[in-house]
């Protein structure tokens, strides 16, 4: 490849990449999202079974709702990105983390001017950000198998209730 098709492959990768950032976020704050009205649903219920004086199902449904708070903390943990083990050797141009250490603008500018090979600054960034999107993917995977573990005994219960109401009528 020549010099100018290897940064324009940087660059429409490094715009790939904030794609997927994206999508990874949004797919946490769907999960946040469900898992919290969830979580509210759940416990609107559980005043209500106060009422009724029904606590073997109160106390179940306390369980899940605690249970929905692990992948509930699994999402949100997932917006602090762990950027630690990342390639920190010198300073990258192009990495949010790297730039935010310049103290002023013209230290930056003068990296940039000074820079002899910025398609490795890209693909360095292009590899950092891909790092960040991995464990967030990772992190949604477990959130998610820990929100279906939580809620599938909601289904036992209903169940159990109806053949409990089925042999009293």
């Amino acid at each position: 490849m020549k010099d100018n098709d290897v940064e324009t492959y940087l660059k429409y990768t490094n715009n790939r990449i904030y794609e997927q950032l994206t999508y990874a976020e949004t797919k946490h704050a769907v999960l946040i999202g469900f898992v919290g009205a969830a979580i509210f649903a759940i416990v609107g219920v559980i005043f209500e079974i106060k009422v009724c004086n029904l606590t073997w199902l109160k106390i179940c449904l306390e369980v899940i709702a605690g249970l929905l708070l692990v992948p509930l903390f699994i999402s949100f943990s997932s917006f602090f990105p762990n950027t630690n083990g990342l390639n920190k050797d010198k300073r990258n141009i192009y990495f949010y983390g790297d730039i935010a250490k310049y103290n002023d603008i013209e230290t930056y500018l003068s990296e940039i001017a000074d820079c002899q090979n910025p398609e490795k600054h890209l693909a360095a960034q292009n590899i950092q950000v891909s790092a960040i999107i991995m464990k967030k993917h990772k992190k949604f995977k477990l959130s998610l198998y820990c929100c279906i573990a939580s809620i599938i005994p909601v289904f036992y219960i209903y169940i159990f209730i109806a053949l409990f109401l089925l042999k009293r009528i």
